[in-house]
């Protein structure tokens, strides 16, 4: 836990690219983050809807399962199953 909420998006940024972290969002725009950032970004597709207990348990249980095997991808989304998928990053040219 980064403890930053409210923190700017280029703060973030520069700790995703230097820290060994994994840094759980609902925010797609850390989805062009490149293959060379040390962290992982994890973007949460759960429905905001849900009661934020429910969300709470879903995202631990999911990133305690993550952690336990932390595949070489540096970008996934979570879904409401609790599953953690990579996504296919491609490096521009």
């Amino acid at each position: 836990m980064l403890g930053k909420r409210g923190a700017k998006d280029a703060e973030l940024r520069r700790r995703i690219e230097r820290e060994d972290l994994v840094f759980l969002t609902q925010d797609t725009e850390f989805a062009d983050i490149p293959a060379n950032y040390r962290g992982k970004v994890v973007i949460s597709r759960v429905r905001q809807n849900l009661p934020i207990r429910q969300r709470v348990d879903l995202w631990c249980g999911a990133l305690e399962r993550f952690l336990g095997s932390v595949p070489p991808e540096k970008l996934f989304d979570l879904y409401e199953t609790g599953k953690i998928v990579p996504w296919e990053i491609h490096e521009s040219e």
